[in-house]
């Protein structure tokens, strides 16, 4: 059987069982099934294609009979459009006769007179919709002059309804005028059209009228503007609105070729007022609410950088001067501006806003940044780099040169305020020194040209000088001190100095001011903030005096508590047997042609030290001053106030001494008496003199000019000084160059040695006995004590002696510095803790010596 050939039934049955054989007719029967419901959708589908197609003939049939129609109604309908565009471009007048009624002509079907009565309304609508009132008017007169037949209205009652509904469209063509006028920022052919409406449908228009309507319906277009979302750009919007009302207004009431002025609304004397004064009350309510939504925005701005910005844009289109529509003074005076002539809108509506919160911003930003400085101004690690770097933010985000003076101002009113500060420490005299403010002055001080450079150039005031300053100050100066005046002697002293006075804002809420603030404020009206910088210099150097003379004080406060119980009524020889550790017996040096002199050498008692009390202040002053003297204030040069600071108190010491020596000075008092003590503070104030760079007085014999000599000179012998004086000068030159490494911090940098003079040799002294130095490294020496046999320790003298006339001095011996630190050192004219630190001063400087001598 070959593949494909019908299988009979047979031969089925005879290769299959029953029950494939059953299978095998229930797959042929779904086959079967299958393939007619194919053969039957097949067909459906055509069919369906065939209904449609037939449907679709249909319509296109249809659609050219209408539009067969449609081509043989062009012809009439493109007349009837030309017409309608001839009487829309028409510019009618108020003494043109009114439009002819338009009869239809013969020729012209009844067909076309109904088409342009229907389509009247729907295109009086749309130019409605549109917004052109004026068209919508024109089509209503169109129709309005059409006379109909009563035959023809009889057959077509619904056209007798249409020239009903025609009437109502006059009112709704006015409302649409009014509120085409409420419309913002159109072209003035916008506003002309509807006023040319109103004129025409109003009975007796004026101009009064219509500038009530114009301007009525700009204040509705403002108030519209305004109901949006605060935002520059709505500010920006209502700004050129305004601008554009008013151009409009100029344009359509004043301008002789306004379409109003060609339907007789001619511009005159008396109608130009009426304008004017229409549309001052219109601007004075425009720029107020303008006023109010500017200052509304402006505050809600960030920052300077938001205000420059928005002043960028607003300024520009601001810049044209007020309409001549507005009368200046009475707007001015309602927004309440100073009146100015020949200014332009931005001067008059929005300059002081802008001003005022740039103001604000640079106050708020400056306040930020010296509330900053303040709260670390009392921290020893206070610097003016990040609040100069802040000022400078500041001054970068000022870009605008019209801004310069608000930030100029703002930035003296901060420095008023931290020199306030600043004088407040200065007088306070119950807290304590504030060192590490003198270089942060100092940086302010050189930040001053950057900060104020259009003020560089000196101006045409007088410069003040600070010695002129000073003086008027202390005239005026009330406080005990002489540090503070009152707030009302500022006129008379600035008027003594012929320099104007400064703003009010800059001094009202000081009740008093120091110095400080007078030198500021003076050399601010005179050469401008860029040359304010010595005033800060000069705080800077008060901050170190300060400092330095609080330093001194609290080491010489003990010393000075010493006199009270120290006594002074010893004779010379007592004297010296009393501090006989601060004593030597040397030879003054002889004439090199005086043989005797140098055979037989006279021996004398100098002082060949300090004082203990003087020498442990200089040690506390040096480690102080030391430690203090760090990178940071090399600018200010803080040794040399200590210097100075030393100076006057060893001459005020010395004063002290020789006050309490003149009280012990009696009738009894024998005749050899304060001439010891006296030679004690000469060699305390040379040794002073020499430590702090003064040197003058080395060369002995040529005078010295010191003035405070005087007094010390005075209880010394003429001729004996002449004798003491060279040998005083060479042990004070030995001391020095004992101590040099210990008080080296004094010496001034560019001639550390100069005029110091010569070594002065241990082997002249009788009484000092130097160890010798420990074999070791040179340069970490090490001293020893010397040894001696056990004795019995000595005790210091009482402090009240009663003289004895056959009192000896001491018998000279030889002893070491060792023997002197356990000595001398422990009378009771040194504290316990000064006589420790001496000890520790005078083993260095033992050490030193072995040192040099080495």
């Amino acid at each position: 059987m070959t593949p494909g050939a019908p299988l009979d039934i047979e031969a089925i049955l005879q290769r299959l069982s029953v029950a494939d054989a059953q299978k095998l007719l229930e797959k042929t029967r779904d086959e079967k099934e299958k393939k007619e419901k194919e053969m039957q959708a097949m067909g459906g589908s055509r069919y369906q294609d065939l209904i449609d197609a037939a449907d679709q003939i249909v319509s296109m049939h249809e659609a050219s009979k209408r539009l067969d129609t449609a081509l043989g109604d062009m012809s009439a309908l493109w007349e009837q459009m030309e017409r309608a565009v001839d009487i829309a471009v028409e510019i009618p007048t108020v003494t043109s006769a009114p439009p002819p009624h338009l009869a239809p002509k013969n020729e012209e079907s009844n067909d076309a007179v109904v088409n342009l009565i229907i389509g009247a309304s729907e295109r009086i609508w749309t130019a409605l919709q549109d917004g052109d009132p004026l068209q919508a008017l024109s089509i209503y007169k169109q129709v309005d002059g059409i006379n109909v037949p009563d035959a023809l209205t009889t057959e077509l009652g619904f056209l007798a309804l249409e020239l009903d509904g025609l009437a109502a469209f006059p009112q709704r063509i006015v409302v649409c005028a009014r509120r085409c006028l409420q419309v913002p920022k159109r072209t003035c052919s916008f506003y002309a059209n509807a006023l040319l409406v109103l004129a025409e449908l109003q009975s007796e228009s004026t101009t009064s009228s219509l500038h009530m309507d114009y301007f009525d319906g700009q204040a509705h277009a403002i108030d519209f503007v305004r109901k949006k979302k605060a935002s520059e750009r709505r500010v920006l919007f209502l700004v050129d609105s305004i601008l554009s009302s008013l151009q409009h207004a100029e344009a359509l009431f004043v301008a002789a070729d306004s379409p109003l002025a060609r339907r007789g609304f001619e511009a005159s004397s008396s109608t130009f007022s009426c304008t004017q004064a229409a549309c001052t009350a219109w601007s004075t309510s425009a720029f107020q609410h303008l006023r109010f939504d500017l200052k509304t925005f402006l505050d809600a701005l960030p920052n300077v950088d938001a205000v420059a910005a928005f002043q960028d844009k607003i300024k520009t289109r601001l810049a044209a001067p007020l309409s001549p529509l507005v009368a200046l003074s009475a707007v001015c005076q309602a927004i309440q501006v100073p009146v100015q002539l020949s200014a332009s809108l931005w001067e008059i509506v929005a300059k002081d806003l802008v001003a005022s919160k740039t103001q604000n911003l640079i106050g708020d930003a400056f306040d930020a940044a010296a509330a900053q400085f303040k709260a670390t101004m009392h921290r020893d690690d206070a610097s003016a780099d990040a609040f100069v770097a802040q000022l400078d933010a500041i001054q970068m985000q000022v870009a605008d040169p019209s801004a310069r003076h608000i930030f100029t101002d703002e930035c003296t009113r901060v420095f008023v305020e931290i020199i306030s500060i600043l004088s407040d420490l200065l007088t306070d005299k119950t807290a304590s020194t504030h060192l590490h403010l003198a270089p942060l002055c100092l940086a302010i001080a050189a930040s001053m040209p950057r900060l104020f450079p259009s003020s560089a150039a000196p101006l045409s005031a007088p410069i003040v000088k600070q010695s002129d300053v000073r003086a008027a100050f202390t005239a005026h100066a009330t406080e005990a001190d002489g540090r503070l005046m009152p707030q009302s002697s500022l006129a008379p002293l600035f008027e003594t100095l012929h320099v104007p006075l400064p703003s009010s804002l800059l001094t009202d809420h000081l009740t008093s001011l120091s110095f400080h603030h007078v030198y500021f404020l003076s050399v601010v009206q005179t050469q401008g903030g860029a040359a304010t910088g010595p005033v800060f210099e000069d705080l800077s150097r008060a901050f170190c005096r300060d400092w330095a003379a609080q330093l001194v004080k609290s080491h010489a406060q003990p010393l000075h508590d010493a006199l009270a119980s120290r006594y002074f009524g010893y004779s010379n020889e007592v004297w010296r047997s009393v501090y006989h550790a601060c004593w030597t017996q040397t030879s003054p040096p002889a004439d090199e042609d005086d043989e005797d002199e140098q055979a037989n050498p006279t021996l004398v008692w100098l002082p060949w030290c300090a004082s203990p009390e003087v020498s442990h202040l200089l040690f506390g002053v040096t480690v102080a001053t030391s430690a203090a003297s760090t990178a940071a204030m090399e600018p200010c040069n803080l040794k040399m106030h200590v210097r100075d600071c030393l100076m006057e108190w060893i001459v005020k010491y010395i004063h002290e001494v020789l006050e309490c020596l003149a009280a012990a000075k009696t009738s009894k008092s024998p005749l050899a008496f304060g001439e010891a003590c006296a030679l004690q503070c000469v060699f305390d104030l040379y040794f002073v003199r020499v430590v702090v760079g003064e040197t003058a007085f080395l060369r002995f014999g040529w005078g010295d000019q010191f003035a405070e000599m005087e007094p010390l000179l005075a209880w010394i012998d003429p001729v004996e000084w002449e004798l003491y004086g060279p040998a005083l000068v060479h042990l004070v030159t030995r001391q020095f160059h004992m101590t040099r490494l210990l008080y080296a911090i004094f010496l001034k940098d560019e001639t550390p040695l100069q005029g110091i003079g010569t070594f002065v040799p241990d082997a002249s002294l009788s009484m000092l006995q130097v160890a010798a130095p420990v074999p070791r490294f040179s340069l970490l020496p090490v001293p020893q004590p010397v040894k001696r046999p056990a004795v019995a320790p000595r005790l210091p003298p009482p402090v009240h002696v009663k003289e004895d006339d056959s009192a000896k001095p001491p018998p000279t011996r030889q002893t070491s510095i060792h023997h002197i630190l356990s000595t001398s050192l422990l009378t009771t004219t040194a504290t316990a803790a000064a006589s420790a630190t001496a000890a520790k001063g005078m083993s260095l400087l033992s050490s030193a010596s072995s040192y040099l001598r080495e």
